[in-house]
């Protein structure tokens, strides 16, 4: 009589669940079935699916954003300067939200993790800086994770200065006067770069998906220090979907291990990247 009851709660089960089982890959739906008999517990017997969190996270979602690369390939879809536009955040988080209607596998969003930079509290832009990040933080669907940004002088200083002291050189001009005149009516800003940003994201999609959080991994990037990642992330099972503004942009490391690629249209990425308040 147990058995009985326990084969019929499990076939209610697996009708309340046929939607999710039409949609699972051959290898989660030959997951074996096991049936206990929890003999200490009053209600009777118990069963088991083994693959049941294969089951339920085939369809969840996670994304991971790339600050630095949505900014830098939004901007420039758009003819604008990086400088010149900021992240929408909730609208990133929106259109992650929106992917189902695209892609009826996704069933379930996880949340998007943000990765970006951030000044040394030294900084005199630090404090600036640490409201906006608060205000992403504070966004519902979003984890931020923050590495640290390193400025170094301009790469273009030494090459203009170089080209100012020859043409002072021809002209008979002294070369430090020529170039302290162009001084003072140009500036030059520090190039910014990115330190840590990737080993988070590794870091994340790889533990993530070791323990079957998600079944799709959205990523928005085109970095090709991230192909050894994808590489392992695919082995766990998972399926990862590059995302991006320009495909060009992305290593071809990256492209080739990518289960798909979405090209994110002007539109779209208008709407994630706002026009930088002067």
């Amino acid at each position: 009589m147990g058995l009985h009851r326990t084969l019929f709660t499990l076939t209610l089960y697996l009708h309340a669940n046929i939607i999710h089982l039409r949609t699972l890959s051959p290898g989660v739906l030959s997951a074996p079935v096991g049936v206990f008999w929890d003999r200490g517990s009053s209600r009777g017997p118990s069963f088991r699916l083994r693959g049941l969190a294969a089951m339920l996270e085939a369809g969840t979602y996670a994304g991971f954003v790339d600050a630095g690369y949505l900014i830098a390939e939004g901007a420039t879809l758009l003819g604008k300067r990086s400088k010149d536009v900021r992240p929408h955040v909730a609208s990133v988080v929106s259109w992650f939200h929106r992917r189902p209607r695209v892609d009826p596998s996704l069933r379930r969003f996880l949340r998007t993790y943000w990765y970006d930079g951030a000044f040394d509290s030294s900084n005199p832009s630090y404090a600036g800086q640490r409201r906006y990040f608060d205000a992403i933080a504070h966004t519902p669907g979003i984890q931020l994770r923050l590495g640290y940004l390193v400025e170094r002088k301009s790469h273009l200083e030494g090459p203009i200065h170089q080209a100012l002291s020859d043409t002072a050189a021809s002209l008979g001009i002294a070369p430090e006067l020529l170039i302290a005149r162009f001084d003072e009516n140009w500036t030059f800003y520090p190039d910014r770069h990115q330190k840590g940003v990737d080993t988070l994201m590794t870091l994340d999609l790889v533990r993530l998906a070791s323990r079957s959080a998600f079944g799709t991994a959205i990523v928005i990037t085109g970095d090709r220090d991230l192909a050894e990642v994808i590489r392992t992330v695919l082995d766990y099972g998972v399926r990862v979907m590059i995302a991006t503004p320009n495909r060009g942009s992305v290593a071809s490391e990256v492209l080739q291990l990518a289960d798909g690629v979405i090209d994110l249209t002007p539109e779209e990425v208008r709407a994630m990247l706002d026009d930088r308040p002067f």
